[in-house]
């Protein structure tokens, strides 16, 4: 059994623990928590408390049975991970339609003999994240060069192969991921969701951004599995970095080490990489959004924001490439800062299309770009239309796809592309 096909959601853990013994089943449950907490009851009490939490935000993600949803709660994914390895060691799986995978398919019983080893593996696996290491010196990248964009796609299902495989057949000089490995970065799930399908091209320099999926579980996977890949390790040891050119500075950055925010030793090398560019044009790239037209309470990226205000203030960034929202989203030159931003989050996750509020309906028959107001901010392309890989929920989930970028001299040739690598838009930036 292939762990990337494993889809857990609320649903599947909900039949388990429910029906006519559920009361039965809470009560062994919260036994089984005291066993995991040595008998602290207390410390029981919190694991119930949590396990409920965690239940609650699957429920609020799930938009299918039997297509990948996933919390930004760091106990719910962590509990999909750990149930998916479960179910693949004790072959508790059936097959959905093709295409879609395999569902997590367990009985009351399995999950009173799984509760208490998941908080037990829990308890250990949040200790702490990954020790910080030493940024790496800026590297220097010819002034000529192509560049693969890819984000939110470490799923392993969907457009997610497709992505990989019409990459894999152009020679890219840098393939960069900005994040998110699904459910929540497990050493398992960074070989299996990611690394068993990330394109492979001789030469190439290989690169991957921290993300808050990662970091719900302390980004111990990312670190120790993904970057140390024989594809990454030789290009990247830092989880943020810089690469430059005559006209370029490239800024990659770790908006997840401190979710959504920039850690302050990081911020210090922002300061100080952008100060000695020398009039380049900057390019940040990072797996946060510093600004949506989807989410009107973006309290997040205005802290985001804040911490580079003077930048911005300077009209010193020039474009800002980011994921964490599963949506293609190219906006107009920002009015107050000069920049133009990308959200292109749509690398391998499915986007329910009910949730792009103010997005016109029925469903295009193909993927298409539609313009959308920006409310105070700046407005926007968007990508609209099904999601070919999801069968028989085609129109349900927007589409799934990746950036390239062409830089010539001071100017950069932007392509969004779908999974088989058809161009669907492309501008210059200059």
């Amino acid at each position: 059994m292939e762990l990337e096909s494993v889809i857990v959601g609320h649903t599947q853990i909900q039949k388990a623990i429910s029906g006519p013994n559920r009361e039965r089943v809470l009560r062994q449950t919260q036994d089984r928590f005291v066993d995991a907490a040595n008998g602290d009851e207390v410390q029981a009490a919190k694991m119930m408390i949590a396990f409920a939490g965690a239940l609650k935000a699957l429920q609020s993600v799930e938009t299918s049975p039997t297509v990948m949803s996933s919390p930004q709660h760091r106990f719910g994914a962590a509990l999909q991970s750990k149930i998916a390895e479960l179910a693949v060691e004790n072959n508790k799986l059936n097959p959905l339609p093709p295409g879609l995978g395999l569902e997590v398919k367990f009985d009351q019983d399995d999950w009173l003999g799984w509760a208490g080893s998941f908080f037990t593996w829990a308890q250990k696996l949040f200790q702490g994240s990954f020790a910080l290491p030493a940024v790496q010196p800026i590297q220097n990248i010819p002034n000529e060069f192509s560049m693969a964009l890819l984000a939110d796609w470490g799923t392993g299902l969907y457009g997610a192969p497709a992505c990989a495989k019409s990459i894999g057949q152009s020679l890219f000089t840098i393939l960069l991921h900005l994040g998110d490995v699904y459910y929540a970065g497990l050493a398992s799930e960074e070989n299996s969701r990611f690394l068993k399908y990330w394109p492979t091209i001789n030469d190439a320099r290989n690169y991957a951004l921290n993300s808050n999926h990662e970091m719900y579980t302390g980004g111990h996977g990312y670190m120790q599995v993904l970057l140390k890949d024989n594809r990454f390790k030789n290009w990247q040891t830092s989880n943020y970095f810089a690469l430059e050119n005559d006209n370029f500075l490239l800024v990659c950055l770790d908006t997840a080490y401190q979710d959504h925010s920039l850690i302050p030793a990081e911020l210090t090398w922002l300061n100080q990489v952008v100060q000695n560019a020398a009039g380049k044009k900057i390019v940040f790239f990072s797996h946060h959004q510093p600004f949506s037209i989807f989410d009107s309470d973006n309290a997040a990226g205005e802290h985001l924001l804040s911490l580079v205000a003077p930048l911005l203030a300077q009209k010193k960034i020039f474009a800002w490439y980011w994921g964490h929202e599963h949506r293609c989203i190219l906006y107009d030159k920002h009015p107050n800062f000069s920049l133009y931003g990308r959200c292109l989050g749509h690398g391998g996750f499915p986007q329910f299309r009910k949730q792009n509020v103010g997005v016109p309906d029925p469903c295009p028959a193909k993927s298409t770009l539609i313009k959308l107001q920006g409310h105070g901010g700046p407005d926007a392309l968007f990508l609209d239309g099904p999601n070919a890989y999801i069968k028989d929920q085609e129109k349900d989930y927007t589409p799934n796809g990746y950036m390239t970028l062409a830089f010539a001299g001071s100017k950069i040739h932007e392509r969004v592309c779908e999974p088989d690598g058809t161009v669907l838009w492309e501008n210059d930036l200059v």
